[in-house]
């Protein structure tokens, strides 16, 4: 029997993978500053779209996108609020022709069980001390 391998070594699997995604161009949308800079600390260097910047619109962020980026992912907060966020913004971004990369925020909810992006360093750190 295969013995699975520990939930740390996929989350930092899903973590590199959004790191290359981020380097190679494509953009990450999440919902406030302390959700990127808790990607900053956690090594994706790429550009970050916040939706919650007064400034931006959800048309408006999916047209700039449009503009900008063929490309996206989407990494809004994993509670209610943000799945709603992820599911109106996605349906802008298809809308616009962006294709919308929507895994690895699944797999980091599941793996991680965190409610929020700002909490992922602090969920990585007690997972890599248990």
């Amino acid at each position: 029997m295969a013995r699975r391998r520990p939930v740390i070594e996929r989350i930092d699997e899903v973590l590199e993978q959004l790191r290359q995604l981020s380097e190679d161009g494509i953009p990450v949308i999440v919902e406030g500053s302390k959700d990127e800079a808790a990607l900053r600390s956690l090594g994706v260097l790429g550009k970050v779209y916040k939706i919650g910047s007064a400034a931006t619109s959800l048309p408006m962020l999916a047209e700039t996108l449009s503009i900008q980026a063929g490309e996206a992912i989407m990494l809004t907060d994993f509670d209610h609020q943000g799945d709603s966020l992820a599911q109106e913004l996605k349906r802008l971004l298809i809308s616009h022709g962006v294709n919308v990369e929507t895994g690895i925020r699944n797999r980091l909810r599941g793996l991680t069980r965190a409610s929020h992006v700002e909490g992922l360093p602090r969920r990585l750190a007690r997972l890599r001390n248990q």
